[in-house]
């Protein structure tokens, strides 16, 4: 069974059309440990080392925690065993990166499917996951998702 599973989102609420998923595998196979996963992008061009200071970073980082941190407590009053993490980097190497160290057993991401012509393409983040991880990878369409709204 499924020791821990991690769950990248990027703040969107399509993001969030995977914890549908997450709550019945976590339920249904009473997952130990579940990561929501939240990575703040840090790629600054070499040319231009102003581009993003570090106070928006700071902010950046404070935003990312303050949904994780939301999304874990709503989660775990579910009755799941979560915790939010937060990383930087490249969005798929960071995911990739901490499923590898963290020995995850399952990611399950949602996939906007933004970055081809046709409507079944995945994104381009959802791609690199896929691509390069050593662990089965579930993705939720975020096509017919019900996103909260407000």
């Amino acid at each position: 069974m499924y020791k821990k599973v991690l769950v990248p989102l990027d703040g969107s609420q399509y993001a969030q059309c995977s914890l549908d998923h997450v709550r019945a595998i976590g339920l249904g196979c009473r997952v130990p440990e579940i990561i929501l996963y939240r990575v703040v992008e840090t790629t600054v061009p070499a040319a231009d080392k102003t581009a993003r200071p570090a106070q928006a970073e700071k902010q950046a980082a404070a935003e990312a925690s303050d949904y994780v941190n939301s999304l874990t407590k709503r989660l775990k009053d579910e009755g799941l065993q979560v915790r939010g993490e937060i990383g930087q980097g490249k969005p798929d190497e960071a995911i990739i990166d901490y499923a590898r160290k963290n020995l995850v057993d399952l990611i399950i991401m949602s996939t906007h499917g933004r970055s081809g012509v046709s409507h079944w393409e995945i994104g381009s983040v959802a791609r690199g996951v896929v691509n390069n991880a050593t662990m089965p990878v579930l993705l939720v369409l975020t096509a017919g998702c019900r996103v909260a709204q407000g």
